[in-house]
């Protein structure tokens, strides 16, 4: 993880880097893209991470397909915080099960 994004994660989830209330990064498996996933555990809580190149927020497929689900009411993590500039998402985490694999059991 690079520096900057250990202090993105920091200042976003609002963890104290030094005590025990850290966050942990956990790898998850991708697809055939070159976004890498990672789970970001705190606590008890968890958020799913996705980390790309940058991007112009306003004009990133991946997220007018996303506001796309959610209108047609299609459960989908909500988006709790992007850098663009840094090319990473952070999502809520709604579990293991891809959107995939619940459309195409």
């Amino acid at each position: 993880m690079t520096m900057e994004l250990d202090r993105y994660l920091t200042q976003t989830l609002e963890v104290d880097r030094s005590s025990q209330e850290s966050f942990k990064v956990q790898p998850l498996a991708g697809d055939a893209s070159s976004r890498r996933y990672s789970r970001i555990l705190s606590g008890n809580k968890s958020w799913v991470l996705m980390e790309w190149e940058p991007f112009d927020p306003e004009n990133y497929s991946l997220l007018s397909v996303q506001k796309h689900f959610k209108k047609n009411h299609v459960l989908v993590p909500e988006v709790v915080s992007m850098s663009g500039e840094l090319g990473i998402i952070l999502y809520e985490d709604l579990g293991d099960i891809t959107l995939e694999q619940e459309f195409f059991k």
